[in-house]
């Protein structure tokens, strides 16, 4: 009976440590939940590109292959840019490098970059500064190789909202970077 229970214990331990190494190869939002593409792909890190572990409730990878076809991609405006500023953060800047890495360049046929932001501050202003954040996620993608004939790039500003403005946290989740690749 001891010797079962001890069993169980050292399996659930290693099992959860097992989990929670793989889980670390994926990007994790701010909320902290996988950056899950539109087809339920979780999108790994710059430094797990084989990895091929699967979270079935979360989403899924497509065993043995290097490259994901992501369709669409919300990334929070809080991992990528300072509150009010349109310069890419440090993290941003590893999350974009992981997203082009996954991408086919060879079947590439356009990404399109919409920034948004919540309605703090005047309609006209968040319009400048939605534009401004997804034209420096389009000049990075060209830095990383990316064909800048292949890149569309716009703002939103406060126009198109995923939560109410009149909370902290539905101001937040206003402020993201929306990314389609075809």
């Amino acid at each position: 009976m001891r010797f079962n229970m001890l069993l169980g214990i050292i399996i659930s331990t290693w099992l959860n440590i097992a989990i929670a190494d793989d889980w670390n190869n994926y990007l994790i939002d701010s909320q902290g939940n996988p950056v899950v593409t539109q087809n339920n792909e979780c999108v790994k890190t710059p430094q797990s590109p084989n990895t091929t572990f699967m979270w079935p409730d979360k989403c899924y990878n497509n065993q043995g292959e290097n490259n994901i076809n992501i369709q669409n991609i919300n990334l929070a405006g809080d991992i990528m840019f300072a509150f009010n500023k349109a310069i890419l953060s440090p993290q941003a800047g590893d999350i974009l490098t992981s997203i082009i890495a996954q991408t086919d360049m060879y079947s590439l046929q356009s990404i399109e970059i919409i920034g948004h932001t919540d309605s703090i501050g005047s309609e006209s202003y968040n319009q400048k500064l939605s534009t401004e954040r997804a034209k420096n996620v389009a000049n990075y993608f060209v830095r990383l190789g990316v064909a800048a004939v292949k890149i569309y790039y716009y703002g939103e500003g406060e126009l198109n909202p995923i939560m109410p403005n009149t909370t902290k946290m539905g101001q937040a989740q206003n402020r993201r970077v929306t990314i389609k690749i075809r």
